[in-house]
């Protein structure tokens, strides 16, 4: 006769809401104490304690909420000093396109006024040509 204390696999998936894999890797794992007993098949069956299940799942849920590792903010650290960095270029960014456009602008300027120079040149080269022919 079996004990009511004790549930099969089965029972024990539903009681934790997990499925037949992750109670074996549970198992595997060391997390969940089983007793392994042979069945009237010969085939081996899984017993598990009541208790020992309700316990599990208390402790379960607060695992999921423990503090973060060494790993994890070593790496947080590390996003900040990035976005830091990521910031300063954003800066350094902005200042070369402003004087780019600066540049821009006086290159434009300078090649008016060598325009405007070029014209004057000409035309008054062809007024002196004029004037001497004249003469």
């Amino acid at each position: 006769m079996i004990n009511q204390e004790t549930v099969t696999l089965t029972e024990a998936c539903k009681l934790l809401g997990k499925s037949k894999k992750t109670i074996c890797r549970y198992i595997k794992q060391g997390l969940l104490k089983v007793d392994r007993i042979k069945s009237q098949k010969g085939t081996l069956e899984y017993r598990f304690n009541r208790t020992d299940l309700l316990n599990f799942k208390k402790t379960e849920r607060k695992e999921k909420t423990k503090p973060e590792s060494d790993l994890v903010s070593f790496l947080k650290g590390e996003i900040k000093v990035k976005n830091e960095q990521i910031k300063n270029k954003d800066e350094q960014i902005k200042a070369i396109n402003e004087r780019y456009r600066e540049t821009n602008v006086m290159y434009n300027n300078l090649q008016n006024k060598l325009l405007l120079t070029e014209s004057f040149f000409f035309f008054t080269c062809r007024s002196l040509r004029q004037v001497n022919f004249l003469i």
